[in-house]
């Protein structure tokens, strides 16, 4: 026997018999796509609608997390400027301190120094117009000439050492004005320097994304 098989022709009445049920199941998948078509479409509007909510949603946080930023760098800014007129003020006031202090020294001082030359004049005056009699005696004129040039000695010492107290004076607050009690313009400056990164636009940005985007009133 030949082991190889003729293949069968096909009844004529198969072909249409397929063409039918080709033609059906078009039919019910096109209806199928159809129906599922409204549905895929409003499953991609809910996402569009979420997405633009949440993306809405995102950026007024972050518009409100930016402007309570900005907000508080100015309060900042505003309390180191207080701060600093605090201390400059302070300054002012210990160099107008150092002012008085030094300016009553040097008013005593030329006080006394116009009654020293007060008393010395009248001094000079006994010592020059007014001489003791020669015929009084040698150790009343000695006792006389001593207290006088005594007088004259202590006197010319007194006006000598008020002078020099108010130039001591004059230099002690010209020294304390130049050199120990100074406006802290320097450490104003630095500090200035050193909080400008943190204050721009820019460092708001380099904060993490959990700050950027916190929520008002969960992040307590």
């Amino acid at each position: 026997r030949s082991e190889q098989r003729v293949a069968r022709p096909s009844p004529p009445c198969a072909a249409p018999l397929v063409d039918s049920v080709g033609r059906s199941l078009g039919v019910r998948a096109g209806r199928r796509t159809q129906a599922l078509l409204p549905s895929f479409a409003m499953v991609l509007l809910s996402l569009a609608a979420a997405g633009a909510a949440t993306t809405g949603s995102l950026t007024n946080v972050f518009g409100y997390n930016r402007d309570a930023w900005m907000t508080d760098i100015q309060v900042s800014q505003n309390r180191r400027y207080q701060k600093q007129q605090v201390k400059l003020s302070q300054a002012e006031m210990h160099r107008d301190d150092i002012r008085d202090l030094a300016g009553a020294c040097v008013t005593k001082q030329s006080n006394y120094v116009l009654i020293a030359t007060l008393i010395l004049g009248f001094v000079v005056d006994c010592f020059v117009e007014a001489p003791f009699p020669e015929t009084s005696p040698t150790f009343l004129r000695s006792a006389y000439m001593l207290c006088l040039g005594s007088s004259l000695l202590y006197l010319v010492l007194s006006v000598l050492s008020a002078v020099t107290a108010t130039n001591l004076a004059t230099n002690c607050q010209r020294d304390l004005l130049t050199q120990l009690v100074r406006l802290p313009v320097d450490e104003f400056v630095a500090e200035i320097d050193a909080a400008a990164p943190a204050e721009s636009t820019e460092a708001f940005e380099h904060q993490g994304v959990d700050r950027m985007l916190r929520v008002p009133g969960l992040s307590r």
